[in-house]
């Protein structure tokens, strides 16, 4: 038996500048799973660097941020007047949940096939970008089940696992780093809790920053911290002393 930790990279599409943070940290070899926000103009620049590297691509499934790649008279619960998706604050402020299953789940399915387009393939799998609306996330579930895909939703309220594919997945504690110091401690801690036998996910979000993710995202200047840890070649000297053997969604 052995330590099995999943790294996954989120938000590749974002800006730029974050599509540059997730790919450096590709080159550790510590980060094999990376999350793409298909609806986003910088999504195709996301994937072209990744050409080269072995990672298991999914779909972060986003209607938070950005346009909606379905024509916004057909999705009307989820965008504002101005066309642009609704923000994660939006969900946040109010607890009713006010998407509609069905236009979710053809906004999912478009960029599905939009980063199909990019990839020339179907995505390794598929997770969901910052909204915790239950129909959003059960429209996730069925084009995954639909597409034969495994997801990666989050685990029930009091509880830290999920099943991913054929998996137990426990997922790590997250939150965001205050310094790289503190990224490569919080890391790391969670790794070596990872007991013998069990599957882990660590849950990154690496990038650099621009304009844009300056002006679109309240998670700034802890992407940078992340990516400096997760892109220290002694890290994954420190994984192999703990024992823990690192995976992608391609093995689950």
């Amino acid at each position: 038996m052995s330590k099995r930790l999943l790294v996954r990279a989120d938000d590749l599409g974002f800006s730029e500048a974050v599509n540059y943070g997730i790919e450096r940290t590709l080159h550790t070899g510590i980060v094999r799973s990376v999350g793409v926000m298909a609806n986003m103009p910088a999504a195709e620049h996301g994937v072209r660097l990744l050409s080269g590297h072995d990672v298991a691509v999914g779909l972060h499934a986003c209607i938070s941020a950005g346009e909606p790649l379905s024509d916004s008279s057909l999705v009307p619960s989820l965008v504002e007047s101005t066309g642009q998706f609704h923000g994660s604050a939006a969900y946040r402020a109010v607890e009713e949940d006010f998407v509609s299953f069905e236009e979710a789940y053809r906004e999912i399915r478009l960029q599905v096939d939009q980063l199909k387009s990019l990839l020339g393939r179907l995505p390794d799998y598929i997770d969901i970008h910052a909204v915790l609306s239950p129909s959003f996330m059960r429209a996730a579930a069925a084009v995954a089940e639909k597409l034969g895909l495994p997801v990666s939703l989050l685990p029930d309220r009091g509880c830290d696992s999920m099943r991913v594919g054929g998996s137990i997945v426990r997922v790590l504690p997250m939150r965001p780093a205050a310094s790289v110091q503190d990224a490569r401690k919080h890391f790391l801690d969670g790794a070596a809790s990872i007991s013998l036998g069990e599957t882990a996910m660590a849950i990154c979000h690496p990038g650099y920053l621009d304009a844009y993710i300056m002006e679109h995202s309240s998670l700034t200047e802890s992407r940078t911290y992340e990516a400096e840890a997760l892109s220290s070649a002694g890290m994954i000297d420190q994984l192999a002393r703990l024992g823990i053997e690192l995976i992608d969604y391609r093995v689950l």
